[in-house]
């Protein structure tokens, strides 16, 4: 595991048109140390060529941008796939058409997760839904501060408290990951959408 480095994964499918939007917003981050997955899930557009030419983008910056294909089945096969390829201290799941609204947003996750030792797994942060065509924001998400940790289990099992699994939205230590999750697999199923 490479200490410091924030992992992120990325499932796309068909997403040429919106991609962009989250390749610039992590090119913009100031976090120094991070490597991108992106799994082309066998888009039919040209979602490959999009990404491929962030590649040198990536590199300038100092970053690194790992591009794989496969046949398409599924968004958790994707998921899967990348699992495997994690090797940093930290990981975060942005879908293909979120992006990162602050350029301190990476370095702001990772510095709540190195405050707290090993008490704290996993940090979040709210998340905005915005109108795909005017960008305007349409709703903010909200939800509890939490006192008790044994409320946050229950509230993400039944998604309540406005607890919602928005994965862009979060970040995790990957020795936790590791510890629940020891192959890397989550279920797969490619009747799964996106």
């Amino acid at each position: 595991m490479i200490e410091g480095l924030v992992n992120l994964i990325t499932p796309a499918y068909n997403i040429a048109s919106f991609i962009h939007r989250l390749l610039d917003s992590v090119l913009n981050q100031t976090y120094p140390m991070i490597k991108m997955i992106i799994v082309d899930d066998g888009s039919t557009d040209n979602t490959r060529e999009v990404i491929r030419g962030y590649i040198p983008l990536f590199e300038q910056k100092g970053y690194e941008l790992m591009y794989l294909h496969q046949e398409n089945s599924g968004v958790s096969v994707a998921i899967n796939r990348a699992l495997k390829l994690v090797d940093g201290e930290f990981l975060s799941w942005p879908d293909s058409n979120d992006w990162y609204k602050e350029p301190e947003s990476i370095e702001k996750f990772v510095s709540v997760l190195q405050d707290y030792d090993d008490e704290v797994g996993i940090a979040r942060c709210r998340k905005e839904y915005i109108d795909e065509l005017t960008l305007e924001v349409t709703r903010t998400s909200s939800f509890a501060n939490y006192g008790i940790p044994e409320s946050v289990f229950e509230d993400a099992v039944y998604l309540k408290n406005g607890f919602g699994w928005t994965p862009g939205c979060l970040i995790i230590k990957t020795k936790f990951l590791d510890k629940f999750i020891p192959g890397r697999n989550i279920y797969s199923n490619s009747k799964i959408i996106t």
